[in-house]
């Protein structure tokens, strides 16, 4: 039985051919071909074609590459720039979970109030990660643009962390980028 996403009730969808599917777990969200942005959640078949599209691919790719950089940056003592690199970590992955709605933003406030609506508050992802999420948002705004920001060795460990767990959280929602 089909799971609706934001499209009210799972007996008023109707299941019509697929045009991408992304997994999430062992549940797959499908845009259809008559409407990119409807959204279809359903179980995953096993050995099933529900793969991750070549966009939602780079993007983990990105975010794997990006939390290498903030390690490097905070070993050279780049507090700053590693805070940024482990936010931009974290919002690749969750530009890659909105691609399953369909969606797509390019201002910061606007993808985080999107991934708090569509994936933490429907139970996907822990409220915990939108929190974590506008803490690193706040923290790289004080990075790249204060002069003296105040971050420290610290600051730039924790959001590392925090990159590290919005990674195991697409792993296993998404399966892994390689």
């Amino acid at each position: 039985m089909p799971i609706s996403w934001n499209n009210g009730p799972a007996d008023s969808i109707q299941i019509v051919p697929k045009l991408q599917c992304a997994c999430l777990s062992n549940i797959c969200c499908c845009r259809t071909i008559s409407d990119r942005t409807q959204s279809i959640f359903h179980q995953c078949s096993p050995g099933g074609n529900c793969n991750l599209t070549p966009e939602q691919q780079g993007l983990l790719q990105k975010a794997q590459s990006s939390l290498r950089a903030a390690k490097l940056l905070t070993s050279d003592g780049l507090h700053d720039f590693a805070l940024s690199r482990a936010y931009y970590t974290m919002s690749y992955i969750v530009k890659a979970f909105l691609l399953c709605q369909g969606l797509a933003f390019s201002s910061h406030s606007d993808l985080i109030s999107a991934f708090d609506e569509h994936f933490v508050r429907t139970g996907i992802a822990p409220p915990e990660f939108h929190n974590t999420l506008l803490h690193a948002q706040d923290q790289r705004i004080r990075g790249d643009y204060a002069i003296e920001s105040g971050l420290t060795e610290v600051d730039a460990s924790r959001q590392i962390v925090h990159a590290e767990e919005f990674l195991k959280l697409a792993e296993r929602l998404m399966g892994s980028a390689s």
